[in-house]
């Protein structure tokens, strides 16, 4: 709980979005994007299933999953802003064991 509280703040502040709308319904680019970076970075540092992290997000398992591969396309894609953050996040808050089922998608 405590990590993910960490992952959605981080992310937030990445793209200079409320921390609450993280978990909000609000569908603009930068809390997409947001949230897209939390729910990805969630997966990969802890070994949460997409349904555990849906009741984490206020989501399903099936929008936890579409972030998920969506974060995979744009970190093949190389040098971008988004991956960027996803890289740099992960490196601050890596402390914790990465998700063996991860790696479908990372």
């Amino acid at each position: 709980e405590e990590l993910i509280q960490a992952i959605c703040w981080r992310s937030a502040d990445a793209f200079g979005v409320h921390r609450a709308e993280i978990k909000g319904t609000a569908k603009s680019g930068d809390i997409v994007k947001a949230r897209r970076l939390a729910m990805s970075l969630a997966r990969n540092l802890t070994g949460l299933s997409f349904e555990e992290l849906g009741l984490h997000f206020n989501r399903t398992h099936g929008a936890i999953s579409n972030a998920c591969q969506a974060m995979t396309k744009l970190l093949s894609k190389g040098n971008n802003p988004d991956a960027l953050h996803f890289h740099e996040l992960r490196n601050r808050l890596g402390n914790a064991p990465a998700c063996p089922e991860a790696k479908t998608y990372f």
